[in-house]
Parts: structure tokens; C-alpha cells; sequence
């Protein structure tokens, strides 16, 4: 823990009754050490042989002391009404042991900006606070935290002076009232530097601005020949639509990885590597395997993330891949494995569960998070372009459409959120919400992956009522429903078939189903003899070759391995477009 900085994330609070519309509403942090009332000192550091303060928030500090941050504001214009919601988290570049003593306490202060003409300072709302160290030696880290509320004194001026934090005064007297504000602070690694094209918010951004002209222009000359190339280079060819899949029952290997199996796999689209998430010490990892040599290691990304990954996907093309975790961070990474270093690094400001690359345009990349948000980059310079709103839950998986036109994502409610995607007139420029669904069957279930193979028109939807459901698109709704997993509690995944004729899907049970599309029958597979004693998280259908894969995140778990060694038949292919019913 000496070694891990933390995050202050705000959330949002319960009902407050004010007295009249407040415009520009914040939430002011202080961390403070109560037996001075002054904010705390920065730890020190060893630098050209001198011990200086940290750089906590901004590279370009010359303060001892950790000071004071504020939200982003919000209007309030229900005048008798006010629920806030921030959503907005602080990255501190200082030791987490820092804020963890007996007699640190983390003030939290709901104050409006603006300033009453009959008064000379902001207007002082409720305040909360928070012992990171309890009184009796538990920390209040790394969970949620719903803290009460307290009114302030009548006339009470929340002005800073100097490093004093007047409501520090308050907490020996509280005033409590029925209200809450959510916030959590959280252990993490430090990060790497990478650029920003704004302003920066924490110690780890660097503004591009910063940067030498002769930097500037070689970057953009770079990422202009790797645009170039992209566009040159034909993408590689999967497997053939005229082939049908058979169901692989051969075992082909059955093998360990990590410390507790793998929690994410994925093939390429060339049908030549296996990836899977996994956890070495501390940190997680990718691990690369060929599909013609399966059980000895092609290639490992050490120390990949600093928490779980969530989500491995490929480009069209296989040349990368990214990686989404826990950490707040999506990397991708070169497809091959052949270097320890990401191609590109997409920080967030909270855990990322899914990332998906736009089936057209490897630079366009899609990602999907805690905050409800669907982001859309420009990988090749680490920029989010948009940010897309319609779902209100946790966005747990996103999946493009096969021909780039869509993209859905589904959240942790169970809606389903439709965007159109078609980049090749307008650009991201085009971007917009089609329609935000809201099916009956799945209301409030939430929804843990969704996929997509050749078809433009059906969507397979896996949801914690042990169900899994192909929607067609055209019109949103189900037309076919497949039981006999069981998913209530994690996150569990889907896929359909290459050829879009059958449907596999682990389940909690540690055992892999497999289904016909059409009929939605469940189909013997004694020779899937195997049941994980936790539960099967992922699997994986090589799209070239008639194998799957399958993995569990527990101690010791295996990456199982089945494969149809005949040969793959041939019939005659009656449209380019698979109608799967």
C-alpha cells in the first residue's frame, strides 16, 4: 500500500431542500488533520539529493500542502427541489498511507459559487466528512461510502484562510439531517503520463502543448504513415461464408495460466492466436498462445493493467488489440504480442468493462464504462471525440454491427441502446442515438454481454436471469429465447457460432452450453466432460478453425481447449447476408 496513490470519486447526493435555484453547485474536498484544522502536508520525496514535496495535482505545484479541490458545478432549478449528481472523480499523485492516520479527516462541502448580494462569501449548502482510518482501525477505502449530511450554522462562512478549513470547527457539534452524499475513495497504482489536448485535470496529464514543435509535427507525421498503411493493407481473410461450423468435441489441450485461470479470451480474427487475461502477482497480464502449438506461451504483456480485465477484442484486421480494465484504463496493444508497450492508453475516470474497434476504421475505437457513458476515441491520438448518453446504468458490453452501420450497448438496467455508427460519409461527425430500448422481459435485469457475428440483423442478448435472447434488430425485440445456463451474479459471456448457426455460453455452474439458433435446442456435448468449480466466465469461437475455448477466474483454473479435426464441408452459399431464422 506504501506504494499505491488514491482517488477521490463523488457520486451524487439525496434530496436537499433549499430556499431558492442555485446555479453553480460544487462539491469542495479538504483533507484535513483535525488536531490543527489545517489542510494536510504533502509527503516528501528525494530528488537531486533534496527532499521536496510531492507533485500532488499538477506538475507545476510549488505548495507543501495538499490543497483544496471542487467539483464540477451543476444548476439546480427546481426551487423547492435538489437532488445533485457530480460524477466526478480526483486522481491524488500522494501515498495512500498519507490520508490513512488517526487523525486525518476528508471534508466534503456542498457550497453554490455564487455570492449573495447581502453577503461576502459563497453560500454554504451541507457538509460531510469521512475518516479514511475508522476509530476502530477498519479503513473507509476501496467501497462505496453513503455519509450523512449536516446543516450549517446559521450566517457561517465556509471561506478557506489560509490552510485552516473553517468546518473542521463543526465536527465535534454535527447537525444531521435526512440527506446523504455518495462518494468512495479508491487504492491505485500510479499512472503513466500521456497527452491531453485540454486542459489538464490531474498530475498524470501532460497538455500536448508542452511539447516541441519538431514532437509535434513528427507525432502527427507518424500517425499520418500509419493511417497510410492501414489504408493500403487489405485486412486478412476469415473464414469463408460458404463453410458451416461443426460442434468441436475433441479435446485438443487443457492447460493452467496465471494464478486463477483467465477471466477473458479471445481468438483473432485470422483464427491463429488465442489471448486470455490473466493475473501474475499483483498485476494482470496478456498472454498470447498459437493455435497450432496451444499449451506453450507465444508471447505475455507483462504487467498489462493494474486491475481485472474485463475485455479482449481484436481489430478487423488483427494488427491490434485492446484490452479494457478495472484500472479506468482501455489500451491496445500490436496484435502480436511484440511489445511490452501499449500502442495507445484511453484513461477513463472510472472501471471500463467493454472496448470495441469500429469494424471499418481500426482508429475509431468505442468504449463502455461505470458512468453510464459511451465513449467514442481517436486512438491514434488518445482523444475522446463524444461522449454518447442514453443508457442509465452500468455499461457492461457494446458490439458494432458487422457492417459498421450500429452499435448497441447494454447496461446494467437492461436497456439496450441503439447508435447510428455509419462513419463512411460524415465521419464521427455522423454519430448519433438511434433509439434507446426498453424491453418489458428484461426491465431492471441486467444485461452482462451482448455479440454479434455475420448478420446485420440479430443481436444476442445474455442477461442475469439466466436467459439469453436473440433481438432482431430491425424492429428490437426478442424472437428467441435459450435456457438451461444459469447467471445471476457475474459476468458471464455469449457468442454466436462463425456461421451463425449455433449459440455457446458458459454459465455459473462452470459448465458451456451450445444451442441451435434456429430452434433453440440444447445440444448433447458429453465429450464436454469438464465442470469448473467456479464459474465458466469465458468462451471463445475460432472463427476460421471449428475450435472453442473455454476459461474460468478461480485458483488454478485451466484453459480447456476443444477442437473438430475433420474437415470443414462445403455448400452452396445462397445469399452474402446470413438470415439466421
Amino acid at each position: 500500500m506504501e506504494n499505491q496513490i488514491f482517488t477521490i470519486n463523488i457520486v451524487g447526493a439525496t434530496d436537499i431542500y433549499p430556499n431558492e435555484p442555485l446555479d453553480h453547485v460544487v462539491v469542495r474536498i479538504s483533507i484535513v488533520d483535525q488536531s490543527t484544522g489545517n489542510v494536510i502536508k504533502k509527503s516528501l520525496i528525494t530528488e537531486n539529493e533534496n527532499e521536496i514535496p510531492r507533485k500532488c495535482m499538477s506538475p507545476y505545484e510549488t505548495t507543501e500542502y495538499i490543497s483544496p479541490v471542487c467539483t464540477k458545478t451543476v444548476s439546480i432549478d427546481n426551487v423547492k427541489r435538489l437532488a445533485p449528481y457530480w460524477d466526478d472523480s480526483f486522481i491524488f499523485n500522494e501515498s495512500v498511507t498519507t490520508i490513512l492516520k488517526e487523525n486525518i479527516v476528508v471534508y466534503f462541502e456542498i457550497i453554490d459559487l455564487d455570492v449573495p448580494k447581502d453577503k461576502h462569501h459563497q453560500t454554504p449548502i451541507a457538509w460531510a466528512f469521512l475518516k479514511p482510518l475508522a476509530s476502530n482501525g477498519t479503513y473507509n477505502i476501496d467501497h462505496p461510502c453513503k455519509l450523512h449530511l449536516h446543516y450549517y450554522p446559521k450566517n457561517f462562512n465556509p471561506q478557506l484562510q489560509g490552510t485552516f478549513v473553517p468546518v473542521s470547527k463543526l465536527l465535534n457539534n454535527p447537525s444531521k439531517f435526512l440527506a446523504y452524499l455518495s462518494v468512495e475513495i479508491k487504492t491505485s497504482e500510479t499512472h503513466e503520463l500521456y497527452d491531453v489536448t485540454g486542459r489538464p485535470k490531474h498530475f498524470f496529464h501532460r497538455e500536448v502543448g508542452s511539447e516541441s514543435i519538431e514532437t509535434l509535427v513528427y507525432h502527427e507525421e507518424s500517425a499520418e504513415e500509419e493511417i497510410e498503411k492501414a489504408e493500403a493493407e487489405a485486412p486478412q481473410i476469415i473464414r469463408p461464408a460458404n463453410k458451416n461450423c461443426k460442434i468441436p468435441r475433441l479435446l485438443k489441450a487443457q492447460f493452467p495460466v496465471g494464478e486463477n485461470g483467465a477471466h477473458a479470451l479471445c481468438f483473432n480474427n485470422n483464427g491463429d492466436i488465442l489471448v486470455a487475461a490473466v493475473k501474475t502477482g499483483a498485476t494482470y497480464s496478456i498472454q498470447f498462445f498459437s493455435v497450432n502449438d496451444i499449451e506453450n506461451s507465444l508471447a505475455l504483456i507483462r504487467n498489462a493493467h493494474h486491475d481485472i480485465i474485463y475485455e479482449l477484442t481484436f481489430s478487423s484486421d488483427d494488427k491490434y488489440l485492446m484490452s479494457a480494465s478495472a484500472d479506468g484504463d482501455v489500451k491496445v496493444w500490436h496484435g502480436n504480442g511484440d511489445s511490452q508497450q501499449p500502442v495507445n492508453t484511453l484513461p477513463h475516470p472510472c472501471n471500463v468493462y467493454t472496448a470495441k474497434f469500429h469494424p471499418q476504421d481500426s482508429r475509431l475505437v468505442a468504449t463502455g464504462a461505470r458512468d453510464s457513458l459511451v465513449r467514442l476515441w481517436d486512438r491514434t491520438k488518445n482523444s475522446c471525440t463524444a461522449e454518447l448518453r442514453g443508457n442509465v446504468g452500468t455499461i457492461n458490453s457494446l458490439v458494432f454491427s458487422p457492417d459498421g452501420k450500429s452499435m448497441y450497448a447494454g447496461d446494467s438496467t437492461g436497456i439496450i441502446t441503439v447508435f447510428n455508427t455509419d462513419v463512411t460519409v460524415e465521419g464521427t461527425d455522423g454519430v448519433s442515438r438511434k433509439s434507446v430500448v426498453k424491453e418489458d422481459e428484461i426491465k431492471n435485469v441486467p444485461i452482462v454481454h451482448l455479440s454479434m457475428e455475420r448478420s446485420n440483423f440479430s443481436l444476442l442478448v445474455y442477461t442475469k436471469d439466466s436467459m439469453l435472447r436473440v433481438f432482431e434488430t430491425k424492429v428490437m425485440v426478442p424472437s428467441q429465447r435459450y435456457s438451461g445456463v444459469v447467471c445471476n451474479k457475474f459476468m458471464m459471456s455469449g457468442v454466436f457460432s462463425p456461421d451463425c448457426q449455433y449459440i455457446l455460453a458458459g454459465s455459473e455452474d462452470g459448465t458451456a452450453k451450445v444451442w441451435t439458433v434456429r430452434k433453440a435446442e440444447l445440444i448433447p456435448t458429453a465429450e464436454w466432460n469438464f465442470q469448473f468449480t467456479t464459474p465458466l466466465t469465458a468462451v471463445a469461437w475460432n472463427r476460421v478453425e471449428n475450435m472453442v475455448a473455454f476459461s474460468s477466474f478461480g485458483p488454478r483454473m485451466p484453459i480447456i481447449v476443444f477442437c473438430d479435426p475433420s474437415p470443414l464441408p462445403v455448400v452452396i452459399e445462397e445469399s452474402d447476408e446470413v438470415d439466421q431464422y
